[in-house]
Parts: structure tokens; C-alpha cells; sequence
């Protein structure tokens, strides 16, 4: 297969009781400009429905402009500002948002500038390299903590 030919979506359907293959669908595209951000099911979603719509909102908002090679978000002041924006909050609140999703561990506080997205929530990456994101995310939260 051409290697500019990239596979974005499989959907295959088996008969639970002869598992015979119903349905196998693939969509392959030649160009991949699109950018995904990924929530993880995986362990169910306790994390997810824990979380209030402002906290989800923000959670979505930090894992979109998180470092795709580790997850990492410096917030400066004009992200900071941004964010308060998109969201139609001020300062305190961002700060207070921060904490919950900190203590929910749906991101990890380095300090007061730098966080890290939990990877077992949303991610960006490929999903081969999920599970060392995870690995990776807990090592440094033991570490800081």
C-alpha cells in the first residue's frame, strides 16, 4: 500500500454468537490535515462524568493546546487570558477550575505555570504510545508530589 495512504477509521461488526464477520469498513485518505484529539474509555468513563461542564470544557480546551510529544501546557498569561475568554470566566475561576481538574487527576500540576494533561483522559498521540504516555504521566506525578 502506498505509504501517503493513511487508514482513519475501521468499523468492523461480528455476530456475537457465530462470530462471523458481518461488516468490515475502512476509510483511507491521502492527506491528513485534520487534527484529532482523543478521549480514553478504556477504564469507563467515572472520570468523565466526575467532571462539571466548565471543568470538561477546560479539560478539552488545555488536552487542544497541549504539546503533542508530551502533553505538557504552559499557561502564560495571554493563554491564561484566552482561556478565561472562551470560557466567559475570570482569572480566579480559571485558577479554581485548575485545582478541581488537579485534584481529579484529570492534569497534574508541575507548578503554577506548567501542568500536564492526563493521557488516560484525552490525548494526542498515537494510541501506540499511549500506554507510555500513561507510564510517563504517573512517574512524574510521583516524582512532583
Amino acid at each position: 500500500m502506498d505509504k501517503r495512504v493513511k487508514k482513519v477509521f475501521q468499523q468492523t461488526t461480528v455476530d456475537g454468537l457465530t462470530g462471523e464477520l458481518l461488516k468490515d469498513h475502512s476509510i483511507y485518505v491521502t492527506k491528513t490535515v485534520e487534527v484529532f484529539g482523543m478521549y480514553r474509555k478504556t477504564d469507563g468513563l467515572d472520570w468523565l462524568i466526575n467532571l462539571t461542564g466548565n471543568e470538561l470544557k477546560l479539560l478539552i480546551i488545555l488536552a487542544d493546546v497541549s504539546d503533542s510529544a508530551d502533553g505538557s501546557v504552559s499557561l502564560s498569561k495571554v493563554r491564561r487570558e484566552k482561556m478565561c475568554n472562551l470560557l466567559g470566566i475570570k482569572g480566579r475561576s480559571l485558577s479554581l477550575l485548575l485545582q478541581k481538574l488537579n485534584a481529579k487527576d484529570a492534569i497534574f500540576r508541575i507548578n503554577n505555570n506548567d501542568l500536564l494533561v492526563n493521557p488516560a483522559t484525552f490525548f494526542r498521540c498515537a494510541t501506540n504510545e499511549l500506554k507510555q504516555r500513561i507510564q510517563i504521566y504517573n512517574e512524574l506525578k510521583f516524582r512532583y508530589r
